[in-house]
């Protein structure tokens, strides 16, 4: 029998709890040897972790049963799988050089071997197989460790919660069952890729915008060629046709019931009595037999729809397949290029090109400057496209060449200009409406008490008048 599972540190622990159980079974011997962090006992299975081909005939990965231990010259005998018998001395159990480790300090030179990992199990070949399932392998694993056995493999997983470490708040993990586990494994490819099978990644941030808008064409010309994704018309679909043979179902059984209550009432004595019975049964059976036809159509035409839809589907993920990184790419484009325009508008905020000015100022409102910044940003992306390089105007001099589509962006980034000016006009004239609405709508202020009491303001005729009367 052999334990296999993907981690080392899972294969620490069965190979910890082997040891033990067949301790307390009395299968061991009670010397011990201790070797780095393990300790052997005559009986226990171990595998040699380094080659000595010449000295000792063992290798990397050679499996077999101690027979013997020796404290004083730290020495254990192990008979191999082949019958041999050989003593591996103190120097092989203990020197570890460093070009043996190769940055692996926990590297054993003699290890327990009633489990190992799938990667270690390679050419290994049992009765019985015991396989650790965690949802974290991938089928090509899944593959090798099931060519293990000769007779039986079982597959274990743990379906429970595991107990939680009261020093870590971590919330607790759901539990799957087994087939889950297995389904999710089997469903992740472990294939690995040549270098020239994987795609090389573009660096965005070395390139210009005008590399980046060229790419990110050439991507949109490229998904425009993709099949449409019918992946939810397919679920749609297919809980169409299911409800369609649930329906079938149900008329089947109801013809059934039918037929077997025709059965009954033609058996019973009496026949005359239950001729208005058999009568409603015939005519049940016939309405039973006409839904059945219509269920089995429904289900028929919702069949072959989810076959076109999926036939459909399948054409796009073959065309994801030639493009992997295709959609990945466009989207890091765009990405890349939004936080490319943001950046040019708070500078143009900031510095205020000439060409700015036909933009106005930045409004206060949260609403108007958002406005304001996307507006800029589509004046700074035909710029940079077409290469205007005309200080003053926003749009540069009208183009003399008959490109469609260059006409088109200007026409697009005028009217977007036209808008943010026409807004710019309305809020201005509601501010001054409001102002005056307030200056009109001003209640008049009532004199307050130290105004009664203050004697009122004479002009300077009046003043006069009464100079000349008091003199």
């Amino acid at each position: 029998m052999v334990i296999l599972a993907r981690l080392r540190s899972e294969v620490d622990q069965f190979n910890t709890a082997c040891q033990q159980l067949r301790e307390q079974a009395g299968h061991l011997g009670a010397e011990r040897l201790q070797v780095g962090d393990r300790s052997f006992a005559v009986g226990d299975l171990v595998v040699c972790g380094k080659n000595a081909l010449r000295s000792l005939g063992v290798a990397n990965a050679t499996r077999g049963l101690v027979t013997a231990i020796d404290q004083t010259q730290r020495a254990i005998t192990v008979q191999l799988e082949d019958g041999t018998t050989v003593t591996l001395p103190r120097s092989y159990l203990e020197e570890r050089p460093s070009w043996w480790l190769r940055g692996n300090p926990d590297r054993r030179t003699l290890d327990l071997a009633y489990a190992t990992t799938g990667h270690k199990a390679q050419g290994l070949t049992r009765e019985r197989a015991l396989v650790r399932v965690t949802g974290g392998e991938d089928a090509n694993w899944l593959r090798v460790q099931a060519s293990r056995a000769r007779q039986e493999t079982r597959l274990y997983a743990v379906i429970s919660p595991e107990a939680r470490i009261p020093e870590l708040d971590v919330p607790d993990h759901p539990a799957h069952t087994v087939a889950q586990q297995l389904a999710q494994g089997l469903r992740r490819d472990g294939s690995q890729q040549l270098a020239t099978d994987t795609p090389s990644r573009l660096d965005l941030s070395r390139m210009s915008t005008r590399e980046l808008r060229a790419e990110r064409n050439r991507l949109a010309t490229l998904l425009r060629e993709a099949p449409p994704d019918r992946s939810r018309l397919v679920a749609h679909i297919a809980e169409q046709r299911q409800d369609a043979e649930q329906g079938l179902a149900g008329a089947i059984t109801a013809v059934d019931a039918a037929q077997r209550r025709l059965v009954q009432l033609g058996q019973g004595t009496g026949r005359l009595l239950h001729r208005r019975e058999l009568t409603e049964t015939r005519e049940q059976i016939t309405l039973a037999d006409t839904a059945a036809k219509l269920a089995r159509q429904q289900a028929d035409r919702a069949a072959d729809r989810e076959r076109i839809a999926r036939q459909a589907q399948q054409r796009r993920d073959g065309w994801l397949e030639r493009h992997p990184d295709a959609i990945a790419t466009d989207q890091e484009l765009t990405r890349v290029l939004a936080w490319r325009g943001r950046v040019y508008a708070r500078a143009a905020e900031l510095e205020r090109p000439a060409w700015t000015r036909e933009l106005g100022e930045p409004p206060q409102s949260v609403r108007g400057r958002r406005a304001w910044r996307q507006t800029h940003a589509l004046l700074s992306d035909y710029r940079h496209r077409y290469g205007i390089t005309d200080p003053e105007r926003a749009l540069g001099p009208e183009p003399r060449c008959l490109d469609p589509a260059q006409r088109q962006a200007r026409r697009v980034a005028r009217q977007a200009m036209d808008r943010l000016q026409a807004k710019q006009r309305a809020e201005r004239q509601q501010r001054l409406d409001q102002r005056e609405r307030d200056r009109t709508d001003r209640p008049p202020t009532r004199p307050t008490r130290a105004d009664r009491a203050r004697p009122p303001r004479l002009d300077e005729h009046e003043r006069s008048g009464r100079e000349r009367e008091a003199g």
